[in-house]
This record gives structure tokens, C-alpha cells and sequence, in this order.
């Protein structure tokens, strides 16, 4: 085998990929090599951000479980101002790192699992994710750890082929994409619930009160200062 062989997705031609003959052959901690093809769910979603490069556009997004790399490819080509693409298997993390580089994009890859141990997310206003509800995955904890990032006020939109019977509480259809030799794929936004959306409403409003009462604080004492 060569050093690596390139393909492309035939949804997706844009974006043309390599894997890696070192990376397959290395240890990868237990995991499975899904890093070394394009997941439906995954080609789905890139499709979708470059038909729609107002999504990504301007904006700091961060690619969940990226994989083989190609939704966070594809949100850097449509115009994304910073894409990270983060996984627990360091041979993904390093799959997308050589991707990126060969088609000239700047990508921060990184590893880590925001399941197990906390990642620095503080700027991050989109958040994607695609086919990362299989078994292995821990797919209610996903989606759990999904809603809470759409609580926190973060776009989270993500692609499924139909792992699950029904959509996780919060998740509202956007389209439908068929794969030219694959299952059809739903796209996703997660929702904050109500009462989610509510207390984040509620505590934006404190801090807006807390800073008039503060300015209102300051201007008191400006006048007191600047009486004879």
C-alpha cells in the first residue's frame, strides 16, 4: 500500500481526503479506524454547509467526534473564521490535521472527549456533529452533552442516517439529504429547551441590570464628586 491513497466523496468532490497506510497501522487505544472513510452522516452534513455557507459563515465553529474530518473541511471551504475538529482517537485528530494541510486550510485539531474531561469551548458559537449516536458512542450522554451546549446558547446542528427510532427530545428536522450509495440522512438543529431558553433570558437580564445599576452607581458619584 502507499504511503496514503487520496479519494473523494462523491457527494462531496470538493473536498478530496487521504488515508494515511501509518495511521491504520498504529495502535489506536481500542478504537475502531472510523477516521478512515467518510461516514454518510458525515458527507450529508458537509454537503449541507457548503450548499449553505451562511451557516458557518464569519463564525467559530467547533466539529464534535470529527472522524475522518470532511464536516470540518467543509466548514472551513464555506467560510467558517475558525473550525476546530475535536476526537477521542488521536489518529482522527491527526488524520484531519494532514487534511487540512494538504488543501491548504487552517484547522486546530484536537484531541480530547468533552464526555469524560471538560474542553475549552468559551467562543465557539456553532457547534456540529454527524453519525455520533451509534452504540459505542454513549448516544444518550451525546445528546445530553448536545442540549447542554445548546443551553449554553451555541447553534448546535447535527446529521443522523437513523440510528435512533425517534429524534432526541429538542431536535427539529432541517432536510433531508440522500447519499448516491447510502441511506438518507436527517439534519438536526438541538434546541435548548423552553425552560432552558427562559433561565438564560432571566440571567442576561440580571447581568443587564447589574451593569445599569453599576453605571447608574458610577454617575452618582461622578456628580457628588463634581459638587461645590
Amino acid at each position: 500500500m502507499s504511503a496514503h491513497a487520496r479519494y473523494a466523496s462523491l457527494l462531496v468532490p470538493e473536498i478530496e481526503l487521504s488515508v494515511h497506510a501509518d495511521l491504520l497501522a498504529r495502535e489506536g487505544d481500542g478504537y475502531p479506524t472510523y477516521f478512515a472513510s467518510a461516514w454518510p452522516a458525515g458527507e450529508a452534513l458537509a454537503r449541507y454547509l457548503l450548499d449553505r455557507p451562511e451557516i458557518v459563515r464569519a463564525r467559530r465553529v467547533l466539529d464534535f467526534g470529527t472522524g475522518c474530518g470532511i464536516v470540518a473541511l467543509a466548514a472551513k471551504l464555506a467560510g467558517a473564521a475558525h473550525v476546530a475538529g475535536v476526537d477521542r482517537d488521536p489518529r482522527a485528530v491527526e488524520s484531519l490535521a494532514r487534511n487540512a494541510e494538504a488543501l491548504g486550510l487552517s484547522i486546530d485539531a484536537r484531541l480530547g472527549d468533552p464526555l469524560e474531561a471538560p474542553l475549552e469551548l468559551e467562543g465557539f458559537e456553532l457547534v456540529l456533529a454527524a453519525d455520533v449516536f451509534y452504540e459505542d458512542a454513549r448516544p444518550s450522554e451525546v445528546g445530553a452533552w448536545l442540549r447542554d451546549e445548546a443551553g449554553r446558547g451555541k447553534r448546535v446542528v447535527v446529521a443522523d442516517p437513523g440510528r435512533f427510532m425517534e429524534p432526541l427530545p429538542g431536535m427539529r428536522a432541517l432536510e433531508q439529504i440522500r447519499g448516491l450509495h447510502g441511506p438518507t440522512c436527517t439534519i438536526y438543529e438541538i434546541e435548548a429547551s423552553l425552560a432552558e431558553a427562559r433561565s438564560r433570558s432571566a440571567r442576561a437580564g440580571a447581568r443587564r441590570a447589574r451593569r445599569r445599576a453599576r453605571s447608574r452607581a458610577r454617575g452618582a458619584q461622578g456628580a457628588q464628586g463634581g459638587s461645590p
